[in-house]
């Protein structure tokens, strides 16, 4: 069952070049915190990639945003998740199949370009 928070993480395009948790969000500044390791970032919206929740989950339980490469039962890489005319999708196929089929997180693209090469 779906909650009603929003969940989001962030690519740091800035300095880091890394993924984190989101921890607030000031829409009146334009700007957020987030959490990597035992530290805190405050940044403007303009050096990060904002990465939302699906609200959907992975046969291992694990919460999937957008942009994390999925793979199959037996490990092929599926694509990754994108929202496509209002929609969760990896690679044109609604998120809602993928993960009905059965899928694992691999990773993300801003991460792990490398897997979408494969």
């Amino acid at each position: 069952m779906m909650n009603n928070i929003l969940k989001c993480r962030v690519h740091d395009t800035s300095t880091l070049d890394l993924v984190a948790d989101v921890v607030s969000i000031r829409y009146d500044t334009e700007d957020l915190t987030y959490k990597y390791k035992d530290s805190y970032y405050h940044v403007p919206f303009t050096d990060v990639v904002m990465m939302y929740s699906t609200g959907y989950k992975d046969d291992s339980n694990a919460e999937i945003f957008d942009g994390d490469i999925l793979v199959d039962d037996e490990g092929y890489i599926i694509g990754y998740v994108e929202m496509d005319e209002g929609c969760w999708c990896v690679d044109g196929v609604w998120l809602f199949d993928v993960v009905s089929n059965g899928c694992l997180i691999r990773g993300n693209k801003f991460e792990n370009k490398e897997l979408l090469e494969e």
